[in-house]
């Protein structure tokens, strides 16, 4: 039986394989394309949060454009070696591993969900996208049904950085598509919003 979205998660699934086998230096050379394209549409990008949720550009421009610019270039400069495989110091492992050698090699999960959220939509949800990007993973993204013309804006900006096709799929902007996305055939999820609003109800796993 197919699960919601079950298309566009199969289709993540293909490009996210081949970009998992891109090194992570070429990674990042779309990332940085993106950052550039960032600065350049960085009003307009103003104005459609303005348009969506009613910030003032101004502040759109000093409280969420500018974050998400410094923490890619962050990524930029410190992601390949973040990622690199780590040994284990002799001090972590135990007595009896005298003489082994131990080494954290970091994998994508796959399919990376990420449900979105409307106070900082650029900040909160471009940032997220990026960095399971980064890591090799595709993603799947649904943008807060407060927001609907700034996930189309920022869709069509990643899409002219030239990341390929299908590594990113923008599902609609509706509230129904949270928990769809949740359900679908995915290996992580990312969510940001209240503690309330993340618990299960009452009766599943993790309920109070």
């Amino acid at each position: 039986m197919n699960t919601p979205f079950h298309d566009e998660a199969t289709r993540c699934r293909i490009a996210q394989v081949a970009w998992s086998k891109v090194p992570v230096e070429q990674r990042l050379a779309y990332v940085r394309r993106l950052r550039h394209l960032l600065v350049d549409f960085a009003d307009s990008l103003a104005l459609t949060v303005t348009q969506d949720v009613g910030r003032p550009a101004d502040e759109v421009l000093a409280t969420d454009i500018l974050p998400t610019a410094d923490a890619w270039l962050f990524l930029e400069r410190r992601a390949g070696r973040l990622l690199q495989p780590r040994s284990v110091p002799r001090s972590d492992r135990p007595l009896w591993l005298i003489g082994s050698r131990d080494t954290v090699y970091h994998r994508p999960h796959g399919v990376v969900g990420i449900i979105g959220t409307w106070n900082y939509p650029i900040f909160l949800n471009a940032v997220p996208i990026v960095q399971a990007l980064i890591a090799g993973n595709g993603v799947l993204w649904k943008a807060s049904e407060q927001t609907p013309m700034l996930a189309v804006a920022l869709t069509e900006l990643i899409q002219k950085a030239g990341f390929p096709a299908d590594l990113l799929i923008a599902l609609p902007a509706t509230r129904e598509a949270g928990p769809e996305l949740a359900e679908t055939m995915i290996d992580h999820l990312v969510f940001t919003g209240s503690a309330p609003i993340c618990r299960w109800p009452r009766g599943r796993p993790g309920s109070a």
